[in-house]
């Protein structure tokens, strides 16, 4: 597995596009992600986007993992890591 590290609004919007992994484009092919595993600690939530269909080819899309701390009702800092895997 390797991980991804993007930081900030630019570098996330570049990857995820705006306005984000929820859009649909259209494309039957195209997975829809759905939020799973939601852990909740003080100023902390965290939790796993996990694609609902296969690609075309049958290898999976990748999972992203979701790291939000808080400050008050404003977002501190945002993480996402996506989990690459090869078979």
């Amino acid at each position: 597995m390797r991980e991804r590290h993007l930081a900030g609004k630019a570098e996330i919007r570049k990857a995820l596009g705006d306005p984000g992994l929820r859009r649909t484009t259209g494309r039957p092919d195209d997975p829809i992600y759905t939020e799973t595993e939601t852990r909740t600690s003080g100023d902390r939530v965290r939790f796993t986007l996990r694609p609902d269909r296969l690609r075309p080819h049958g290898k999976p899309y990748h999972p992203y993992q979701v790291d939000v701390r808080l400050a008050g009702c404003k977002i501190k800092a945002l993480t996402v890591i996506e989990l690459v895997t090869w078979l």
